[in-house]
C-alpha cells in the first residue's frame, strides 16, 4: 500500500524517525473492506481504522 505524500501526512500526526513499525492490513466484511493501520514507536503503538464500501455497480458516468 502506498501513503500518497506520507511525509506531509503522517508528520502531522507523528514524528516520522520515531516511527518503528507500521502495519497495513486490509479486511473484507460482507460488502466494506476495513483498512486497519497501526503504527509503533518505542515508546508506544496505536492504531486507526478506515472503512471502504464495495461498489459492485458500474458508475453512470462510465456508461456513455
Amino acid at each position: 500500500m502506498q501513503i500518497l505524500d506520507a511525509s506531509e501526512v503522517l508528520s502531522k500526526i507523528i514524528e516520522l524517525n520515531k516511527i518503528k513499525e507500521m502495519q497495513v492490513e486490509i479486511i473484507n466484511f460482507r460488502n466494506i473492506d476495513a483498512i486497519k493501520f497501526r503504527v509503533v514507536t518505542e515508546k508506544a503503538s496505536d492504531s486507526a481504522s478506515i472503512l471502504v464500501p464495495n461498489i459492485r455497480e458500474k458508475s453512470p458516468a462510465l456508461r456513455y
